[in-house]
């Protein structure tokens, strides 16, 4: 997926693209998400596509949300499964979260009310972008997509958030975080990525991790509050469920984070 989204993005600034999805057996919220955010915006009316041939990965293609963001020339029904939103990074947006979650939970046939896994998940998502993704000016913050996915047949909910900034690794930031593992002799972002969600990033250091945050998100994981817990950052991904953590090449430009409940 990542080497597919440099492509992508390396074509896109340089030709129009017919993105064939003929061949898609597989389609997740996540991958959703982020194809959304990379052709919104100036550059969409560059790419033309197709539906996967196998049935049912075009039906949740079409009942995730797609298509009320992209254009087709095919009619299509209105989603009734998922959900995607756009903002900007000024600032978290309690309600947008709230939101997603309920319709999310109706979606699935769940009873209503509120998740606070979820909750706590997407606003620190939000958080991280207004911190740490936009390596722009205030005036052109950058912008953060989020998806909701509920799925009736298995109670489950899926939520996948993206943003396609700078990500948490290229921030200004956390510069001075690699430099005190580069003098231990750990450079790699994934080796910061562990340390950070386990809440073993002090806070002598200045950067306020510890009990909150990241962790937060990484204790709900641990604790089954929410479950398949998957973060992309730069170049790291994390399978957090079993503590994997790969360096990715090439890397992706921003981040991705999902989960289920």
């Amino acid at each position: 997926m990542s080497a597919f989204i440099a492509d992508f993005r390396r074509m896109l600034d340089q030709r129009p693209i017919y993105l064939d999805l003929r061949g898609v057996t597989t389609i997740t919220p996540d991958a959703i998400v982020t194809l959304v955010a990379l052709v919104k915006g100036d550059r969409a009316t560059r790419v033309r596509g197709n539906f996967p041939e196998r049935q049912e990965s075009s039906t949740l293609l079409i009942e995730s949300g797609f298509f009320d963001h992209v254009k087709t020339g095919a009619p299509v029904p209105r989603s009734f499964k998922g959900r995607i939103e756009k903002r900007h990074s000024t600032r978290v947006e309690p309600e947008t979260a709230s939101g997603l979650i309920r319709f999310g939970l109706e979606a699935a046939g769940l009873e209503p009310g509120a998740h606070q896994a979820c909750y706590r998940g997407l606003i620190e998502c939000m958080s991280n972008t207004h911190n740490h993704a936009s390596g722009r000016s205030a005036r052109s913050p950058e912008q953060w997509w989020a998806m909701v996915l509920g799925n009736r047949a298995t109670g489950r909910v899926q939520i996948a958030f993206a943003d396609t900034g700078i990500g948490i690794f290229g921030s200004i930031k956390l510069r001075g975080l690699k430099k005190v593992y580069r003098a231990i002799g750990a450079v790699a972002n994934s080796k910061i990525l562990h340390d950070v969600l386990e809440g073993r990033v002090e806070s002598s250091t200045g950067y306020p991790y510890r009990g909150k945050g990241l962790p937060m998100v990484y204790r709900d994981s641990l604790n089954k509050r929410i479950r398949s817990l998957y973060i992309i950052a730069n170049d790291v991904f994390a399978d957090v469920e079993r503590g994997d953590y790969v360096t990715l090449r090439p890397g992706f430009t921003g981040t991705i984070v999902c989960w289920e409940v």
